[in-house]
């Protein structure tokens, strides 16, 4: 008996030896991620990775790098667009020279002259009867027919990024002249200028005030060649008022009475 007994005891110690030797296998435990500002390692400082902060403190210093702009650099300046919080870029408004801004989120440009439209300001408003071509440094005229006066209302908020408005007019009859009349309800500028068949455009008026006053030109037809020969226009004015702000009325009109004909 003592001899089993001596032989189960060393069964049981090889075994206990066998179950310590064996490799203890260890598992990775989840590591804690920190949210830090990318530009500091001040967790305090919180500039969207687009500028520091100075001495230890939260205050972002300021003007914001990247094109940013706020307390925490976290909008674009005028001019870009986009989402610059935790590190994102600011773009550039893509507006064909026809906008300083643009949406700040969407960066659908916000066009200066009446008129122009689309999300990069590339074409006219034909609906609306303005023609033209914006790129190239172009513009869109609203076409002013002969003998009717026009108001334009520019007011309410889709109008307050206006500061221009064009239009144009080809006199059709070659033996009476032609007289321009308009008046602005707030300051504004005006030039015109004419282009003919044969020549480039050239300025008639420049930087003359638009105001409440009504002012008139007046277009003799024994200095300009009036009407069309075939289907080419001998003849067409262009107006631009500009510098405005809104809300404002433009009143315009181009006219050729024919009882100037009899005079």
């Amino acid at each position: 008996m003592h001899g089993m007994e001596l032989l189960l005891q060393m069964m049981v110690v090889a075994l206990t030896l066998a179950v310590v030797s064996q490799p203890v296998r260890t598992f990775p435990q989840e590591q804690e991620v920190r949210s830090e500002d990318p530009v500091t390692s001040n967790s305090a400082c919180r500039c969207n990775g687009h500028s520091t902060c100075a001495n230890g403190t939260s205050i972002c210093n300021q003007p914001c790098g990247n094109f940013t702009r706020g307390p925490h650099c976290e909008q674009c300046v005028s001019g870009y667009y986009g989402n610059p919080v935790n590190g994102g870029k600011c773009i550039p408004c893509e507006c064909n020279d026809q906008a300083a801004e643009c949406h700040p989120d969407t960066g659908k440009c916000f066009c200066t002259t009446k008129g122009i439209v689309g999300d990069h300001c590339e074409r006219c408003d034909p609906y609306n009867h303005y023609f033209g071509d914006p790129t190239n440094k172009g513009s869109c005229f609203y076409e002013l027919t002969i003998d009717y006066q026009f108001m334009f209302n520019i007011s309410g908020k889709n109008n307050h990024h206006y500061t221009q408005i064009n239009f144009r007019n080809s006199p059709s009859n070659p033996a009476v002249d032609a007289e321009f009349r308009i008046a602005c309800s707030v300051p504004s500028k005006l030039n015109i200028t004419v282009k003919t068949a044969d020549d480039v455009e050239r300025p008639i008026l420049t930087n003359h005030n638009c105001t409440f006053n009504q002012h008139s030109y007046w277009f003799s037809k024994a200095e300009y060649k009036f009407g069309a020969l075939g289907n080419v226009t001998l003849t067409t004015f262009y107006v631009y008022v500009y510098d405005f702000r809104t809300p404002l009325w433009i009143k315009s009109s181009f006219s050729q009475p024919k009882w100037w004909k009899l005079l």
